[in-house]
């Protein structure tokens, strides 16, 4: 099912439920990369199994972000409520994402400059 159809028949507040029980099992595993969605970090419970780990968050300035959800809101509910919303929970969730244990400023550089500084910085 997806995000969309989920948060549809169940709800947002369903969804992260889900979320938070997925994350705990994962969390269990051994040498993965789990990428999350920009919401994960809401639950204080996802925060303290990321900070177990090295909790990586990419930042990127509003802008860019912006322009990545224009392209591809589809499939994602919270990103189609318009700007001032995405703004709203972008400035919110900041406080959360800088709790992270390595932040990397990326703009628009490539994946593989990113993935660099990321390799970099967990020397």
């Amino acid at each position: 099912m997806t995000i969309e159809k989920i948060f549809l028949r169940f709800g947002e507040g369903w969804f992260r439920q889900y979320e938070s029980k997925f994350l705990a099992e994962l969390a269990r595993s051994e040498k993965i990369v789990v990428s999350l969605g920009g919401g994960a970090i809401l639950a204080d419970a996802n925060r303290q199994i990321l900070k177990r780990g090295h909790w990586i968050y990419l930042d990127v300035p509003f802008s860019v972000l912006q322009h990545r959800l224009n392209k591809n809101s589809r499939g994602r509910p919270l990103a189609r409520k318009g700007t001032d919303i995405i703004l709203a929970l972008y400035r919110r969730r900041q406080f959360l994402y800088r709790q992270a244990s390595c932040i990397i400023r990326c703009g628009t550089d490539r994946p593989d400059f990113i993935c660099q500084k990321i390799m970099n910085r967990l020397k």
